[in-house]
C-alpha cells in the first residue's frame, strides 16, 4: 500500500514536466510550420523586367494616357493664365487644352490666341514655359514633338483630331489594329494614310519617325511589367530548416504519446 500511495504521488510530480514537454514540442512544430511557410513566401519576390511586346500591343492606350498626362498639365497653366487680372476679358479666346497639345505635338509651340495686342505675347510666353515635354524623365527630354517650331509639320488642329479620334480605324489611337505601326519600314500604307489625313509626304514621315523613336525612347517606360521570381536557395533553406525543426519536434511528439500510452505510465 505504501508503494502503491508512493508512486502515485510521483507520477504527480512528473505531471507538469510533461506538460511542459508537450507544449515545448507543439511550440516547435508550429515554429517549423512557419519557418517552412515563411521562408517559401520570401522566396518569391516581383521585380520590374522589359517586355517588348507591351508597346505594339499597347501602342493606343499609351499614346492616349500620355495625352491624358500632358493636358492635364495643360489645364495648369491655362488655369494660370486665366487667373490674371485681365483673365475675364479674354477666357473665350484662349485654347482649350486639346487644342494646345495637338500644336504642341504637331509644331512644337502655342495655338494662335485671338487676341488684339497682347495675343501674341500670351503665344510666345506660354510656348517658352511649356518648352519641351518629357513623357520619362530621361533624355531627350523633347518626347512629344513630331517637330520643332523652327522647322514645324504644318498639321492643322482638325488634322490632328482626325490622327487622334481612337473611333477612326486608321487613327493613331484606333481600338484595333493601329496601322501606322505596320507603315514603319512599309511603304504600302503611305497613300492610304495620306489620303485619309490629308498629308503631305514629309508629314506623313514626321509622324511615322516620330513613333519610331517613341518605340525606342519614353514608350519602353509602358513596356516594363511586374514579373515574380524565386530565389532557389533561400527557398531550399527555409525549407530544409523548417523541415528539420518540424521532424525533430514531430520525433519528439510522437515518443511523448507512446510513452504517455504505455503501461509504465499508469
Amino acid at each position: 500500500m505504501k508503494i502503491s500511495i508512493f508512486s502515485k504521488k510521483r507520477r504527480e510530480k512528473n505531471t507538469p514536466v510533461k506538460k511542459n514537454r508537450l507544449i515545448l514540442n507543439l511550440i516547435i512544430v508550429f515554429l517549423g510550420v512557419g519557418l517552412a511557410v515563411s521562408g517559401a513566401m520570401l522566396s518569391f519576390e516581383s521585380q520590374t523586367v522589359y517586355n517588348e511586346n507591351l508597346v505594339d500591343e499597347n501602342f493606343a492606350n499609351i499614346l492616349l494616357t500620355a495625352k491624358c498626362s500632358v493636358e492635364t498639365e495643360f489645364q495648369s497653366l491655362l488655369d494660370e493664365v486665366k487667373n490674371d487680372p485681365l483673365g475675364g476679358l479674354y477666357d473665350e479666346k484662349l485654347p482649350s487644352v486639346e487644342e494646345m497639345f495637338y500644336e504642341e505635338w504637331a509644331n512644337d509651340w502655342f495655338p494662335v490666341v485671338e487676341i488684339p495686342v497682347i495675343g501674341g505675347y500670351i503665344q510666345e510666353e506660354c510656348a517658352e514655359i511649356i518648352g519641351d515635354v518629357d513623357l520619362d524623365n530621361q533624355m531627350p527630354y523633347a518626347d512629344l514633338n513630331i517637330s520643332y517650331h523652327a522647322n514645324p509639320s504644318g498639321l492643322t488642329i482638325n488634322q490632328c483630331q482626325a490622327l487622334w479620334n481612337p473611333s477612326n480605324s486608321l487613327s493613331l489611337v484606333t481600338s484595333g489594329d493601329v496601322m501606322w505601326l505596320d507603315a514603319i519600314g512599309n511603304g504600302n500604307y503611305n497613300n492610304i494614310l495620306m489620303l485619309t489625313f490629308n498629308l503631305s509626304e514629309s508629314q506623313l514621315h514626321l509622324i511615322i519617325n516620330w513613333i519610331n523613336v517613341s518605340q525606342l525612347g519614353w514608350m519602353n517606360f509602358y513596356a516594363n511589367e511586374a514579373e515574380v521570381i524565386v530565389n532557389p536557395l533561400f527557398l531550399s533553406v527555409s525549407i530544409a530548416i523548417g523541415g528539420i525543426t518540424l521532424f525533430f519536434a514531430l520525433n519528439s511528439l510522437r515518443s511523448y504519446f507512446k510513452l504517455k500510452r504505455s503501461p509504465k505510465s499508469d
